[in-house]
C-alpha cells in the first residue's frame, strides 16, 4: 500500500516537473493581448496555438476567486453579505456550472451549424474571455473601501465594465473559434442559450427522478423490514 502511494506521489511530482512552464506563462501572458486585440487574439488562439487550456483554467479559477473576494472585501456600502447564509462552494458552483453548461451547449449546437471549434477550443475561449473580470474586480473590491456612497457610481461603472467587456470578448471568441460571421454568431449564441436551458431542465428532471427512486426504495426497504422483523 505504502509502495503504491509513493509511486503515485512520485508520478505526480515527475509530471509537475515535466510541465513546460515557459510555454504556460507565455500563454497566460497572452491573455493581456487577447483582451485588447480580441479579433486577432482569438484567431491566433485557435490557428497559431498561442493559448493553452491550462492558462484558460487558471483564468477561470481567478474569476472564481474574484467573485469570492468581491463578497469578502467589498465595502458594506455596496454589498451587504450575511456570511451565515453563504456557502462558498455554492457560490463558486453558481459561476462554474453555467460556464460548463454553456460550453457544452455551444459545442453540441455549433456542430449542427458547421462550427469549426472543438470542445477544448471553446473552453479556452471562455477562459480567456473572462480575463477582464479578475483584473478589474479585484482592485475594485479594495477601491470600494475608500469610496463614499455618493461615489458609488464609480463602483457600479467598473463592475458593469467588467461584465460588458467579458460578454463582448465571449462573443468575439465564439465568432473566431467557429469562423462565423456576426449574424451566424448571434444565432449560435441564441441557440446556445436555448440549449443551456434545455440541459438545465433535463438535469433537474433527472435529479427529481433519481430522488424519487431513492425515496421509493428506502420506503420499500423499511416496509420489508417492518413486515419480516
Amino acid at each position: 500500500m505504502k509502495t503504491n502511494v509513493k509511486k503515485s506521489v512520485s508520478a505526480i511530482v515527475t509530471r509537475f516537473k515535466s510541465l513546460d512552464w515557459k510555454c504556460f506563462f507565455s500563454s497566460l501572458k497572452y491573455a493581456f493581448h487577447v483582451i485588447v486585440h480580441p479579433f486577432d487574439g482569438f484567431w491566433d488562439l485557435k490557428h497559431e496555438k498561442r493559448g493553452t487550456l491550462a492558462a484558460a483554467l487558471v483564468i477561470i479559477a481567478l474569476t472564481l476567486v474574484a467573485s469570492i473576494w468581491q463578497m469578502q472585501f467589498t465595502s458594506f456600502l455596496f454589498i451587504n453579505v450575511n456570511w451565515n447564509q453563504v456557502n462558498i462552494w455554492t457560490q463558486m458552483a453558481q459561476i462554474l456550472l453555467p460556464l460548463i453548461i454553456i460550453g457544452i451547449a455551444n459545442w453540441a449546437l455549433t456542430t449542427l451549424f458547421d462550427g469549426k471549434g472543438t470542445m477544448k477550443e471553446i473552453f479556452m475561449g471562455i477562459g480567456y474571455a473572462l480575463t477582464p473580470y479578475p483584473l478589474i474586480m479585484i482592485p475594485t473590491c479594495f477601491l470600494s473601501n475608500v469610496l463614499t456612497t455618493d461615489e458609488g457610481a464609480l463602483y457600479t461603472f467598473f463592475t458593469g465594465l467588467a461584465i460588458v467587456w467579458c460578454v463582448f470578448l465571449l462573443f468575439v471568441a465564439f465568432m473566431k473559434i467557429h469562423e462565423y460571421t456576426v449574424g451566424q454568431t448571434v444565432l449560435a449564441l441564441f441557440a446556445t442559450i436555448v440549449g443551456a436551458v434545455v440541459i438545465v431542465v433535463l438535469l433537474l428532471l433527472i435529479c427529481c427522478m433519481v430522488s424519487e427512486a431513492i425515496t421509493y426504495f428506502i420506503s420499500l426497504g423499511r416496509e420489508l423490514l417492518l413486515r419480516f422483523y
